[in-house]
């Protein structure tokens, strides 16, 4: 089994504007993948980040007990955002911290039965998706009030 993509995919609320996708590299250093500065909310007032990876570039798979079983293994995601004003924060001082709990990403994983071993996907060769949801997110968060 190969993988043939890994699309990511988030949505976060109006007010967390995300700005730039970064996933850590091997080395241990961040790698920008995806500017989102000019993504625009949703009439469902979110955010909806959606990137696709091509192979093995976000995850990769290891085969285990001779094929029988596979493990999964990913790279670490991180997004920018910027924090703007909403009503959900109540407080009435000029810098207001609070915790925003969002629903996780879903990775839809397309993987491929490399029969020739070749490492690339031929017209015979079956695909496969499985999609792997995550539990919530919790941004901590700070908003400070523009008092010009």
């Amino acid at each position: 089994m190969k993988i043939s993509s890994a699309k990511f995919e988030l949505s976060v609320p109006d007010y967390l504007k995300p700005v730039e996708l970064f996933f850590k590299k091997t080395d241990g250093t961040k790698e920008s993948i995806a500017n989102l500065s000019g993504l625009a909310p949703s009439s469902d007032g979110k955010y909806n980040i959606s990137y696709t990876f091509s192979g093995n570039a976000l995850a990769t798979l290891t085969s285990i007990d001779g094929g029988l079983s596979y493990g999964l293994e990913s790279n670490e995601l991180y997004l920018t955002l910027i924090v703007n004003y909403s009503e959900v924060f109540d407080e009435t001082t000029l810098a207001i911290k609070g915790t925003v709990d969002t629903a996780g990403p879903v990775i839809t994983y397309t993987l491929y039965e490399d029969k020739d071993m070749n490492g690339t996907k031929s017209g015979d060769e079956d695909e496969f998706e499985i999609t792997v949801p995550f539990d919530n997110i919790k941004f901590n968060v700070e908003y400070k009030k523009d008092i010009n």
